[in-house]
């Protein structure tokens, strides 16, 4: 196992630049810690650096979420085991042999039957699923703020019950569609037709999507500046939070290819 990790480091290392250097030490430190020290939750640790930091290589953040699995897997914690080795094969499915050892993990240990291997995806789309799920989570934090907000005013008396049903709402919505993109749920758009006008007008539908992206990000940018007059309150700059990620949500489905569901100010 060390010879093969080393091996895996070397091929790693040629040409690194300096952020890719620390991504190596980061990657070095992991394995040491857990093949050499055995102390597995550092080496989780060591490994979330790389992939939270320097996602844009790829080949590393692969790595680092298989022996992320890896670790939980010798942990004995199933589930947080199976989530990794599922993200190796859904968002990694370009680096072929971890997505095929993960999906061997997860159907030889933890009995889930992997359907054949998925085509890989061009790197624009793969980027675009990697940008869609790390939207998901930044949602997902922005939405738990909002409740914890939304909660202790709760609990001093200044709104009632029925006044936090929504920002709860809101959290299960996030929450369950990064849930459905992790388990492969998240459905597929049709491919569509493939004449001129048909491409022309996605490009412009794009151009639509990635102008409230813009215009969300100036709202959100006022709102900033009027929290720091103290003309507005903290939840407003939650709410314009989400609602960027809301937009940027849709810019990334279309370009991952996938059918996003309405925001939640949309749905009937």
């Amino acid at each position: 196992m060390k010879a093969i990790l080393a091996l895996a480091l070397v091929a790693i290392a040629p040409g690194l630049c300096a952020g890719q250097d620390k991504m190596a030490e980061a990657l070095r430190k992991g394995i040491v810690e857990e093949d050499t020290n055995h102390n597995l939750n550092a080496a989780i640790e060591s490994y979330q650096s790389v992939v939270t930091q320097y996602e844009e290589d790829r080949k590393s953040a692969a790595t680092a979420v298989f022996r992320i699995a890896e670790c939980y897997r010798k942990l004995g914690k199933s589930k947080e085991a199976i989530t990794a080795y599922s993200r190796v094969v859904k968002d990694f499915a370009d680096q072929t042999k971890l997505a095929e050892q993960s999906r061997n993990q997860l159907s030889k240990t933890y009995n889930m039957p992997q359907p054949e291997a998925a085509r890989p995806v061009s790197a624009a789309t793969a980027e675009a699923r990697r940008r869609y799920r790390a939207t998901l989570e930044e949602g997902v934090k922005y939405a738990q703020e909002d409740w914890d907000f939304i909660h202790q005013q709760f609990r001093l008396g200044a709104i009632i019950e029925l006044d936090t049903y929504g920002a709860q709402e809101e959290l299960a919505r996030l929450q369950g569609r990064l849930a459905a993109f992790d388990a492969g749920l998240t459905p597929q758009l049709p491919a569509g037709p493939r004449t001129p006008a048909a491409l022309a007008a996605r490009t412009q539908y794009r151009a639509f999507l990635q102008t409230e992206v813009d215009y969300a990000a100036k709202d959100l940018q006022a709102v900033q500046i009027k929290w720091s007059l103290g003309t507005a309150i903290r939840q407003e700059i939650l709410g314009a939070q989400i609602k960027l990620v809301d937009a940027k949500l849709e810019l990334a489905a279309l370009d991952a290819g996938f059918s996003q569901p309405p925001a939640v100010g949309e749905r009937q």
